[in-house]
């Protein structure tokens, strides 16, 4: 029986609220923020891939799942 490892990337939005006189002004703030907050209304799955192991859990074929290989 083959081993099988399936990943699936989320990508995770970030957002940061600055009150500036300038966009450079505010690029400046954020920068130096580590106040930005996680926006957990959307986590959209951005890559899905699939990979054929060997008996020593090392690739030896990989590629990309679409959407319908999923459902």
């Amino acid at each position: 029986m083959a081993k099988y490892r399936l990943s699936k990337i989320y990508e995770t939005y970030y957002d940061l609220i600055v009150e500036a006189d300038s966009l450079d002004e505010a690029l400046k703030i954020a920068n130096d923020s580590d106040e930005w907050e996680e926006d957990y209304d959307f986590r959209g799955c951005t890559k899905r891939y699939w990979a054929l192991l060997n008996e020593d859990d090392d690739t030896e074929d990989d590629g990309e799942l679409t959407a319908e290989q999923l459902k």
